[in-house]
């Protein structure tokens, strides 16, 4: 049942959003604030940008979230790339492909940068219960936490990445069913948009 409910808010919120993409962004044209929420299936890509074709995991099918109206908008792939373990805290370069519904085909935003993965310190929950296992976040100190391309709408589009989250990794490398768990928030500042998008 709680597949069919999510199948169904998901259609629902297709349609909404691709009534009139612009109309969407009309009052958030110079930045997002959006939740990804949900498991992430995890694969293997050698395409990720500015990772010279090394292997990436990634985390695919996971919703967003539009924080404004709460609608699912649509589904993000979360890769990770140069994993570095200091301690049981692992350094990460992270690509974010979020790929928004459409009237006509699906808008892309992809945002990149380094992100810190905590483990907990303390058991940690989400509102809705899920287990936490670690603590996500990347900010622009590093100067490279930022929009690197989009399409569609989001063709020429710039601006900066901001994350901060929970997750659960204790199924990331389960061999029946690799995958992460993700509430994660993400913010996307200072974006600019060509002007035809705009107009």
């Amino acid at each position: 049942m709680k597949n069919i409910l999510t199948v169904v808010f998901v259609l629902f919120s297709a349609n909404a959003f691709a009534d009139d993409i612009t109309s969407f962004f009309g009052e958030r044209l110079t930045g997002l604030e959006l939740e990804m929420a949900g498991k992430g299936w995890k694969h293997i890509r050698t395409d990720i940008p500015n990772t010279k074709g090394s292997e990436s995991m990634c985390f695919g099918g996971i919703h967003i979230i539009d924080k404004k109206s709460g609608l699912i908008v649509g589904e993000a792939t979360d890769c990770l790339s140069n994993v570095q373990d200091n301690n049981g805290a692992l350094q990460v370069f992270g690509t974010t492909f979020l790929d928004f519904f459409g009237a006509d085909d699906v808008n892309t935003l992809v945002v990149q940068g380094d992100i810190t993965v905590q483990p907990v310190t303390l058991p940690a929950k989400t509102a809705w219960g899920m287990k936490v296992t670690h603590i996500t976040g990347s900010s622009n100190e590093t100067g490279n936490n930022a929009v690197i391309s989009g399409s569609g709408f989001f063709d020429g589009a710039t601006g900066t990445g901001r994350i901060s989250g929970m997750v659960d990794m204790s199924k990331v490398d389960d061999p029946k069913d690799p995958h992460i768990v993700f509430s994660c928030f993400l913010s996307i500042t200072d974006l600019q948009l060509a002007s035809w998008a705009t107009q």
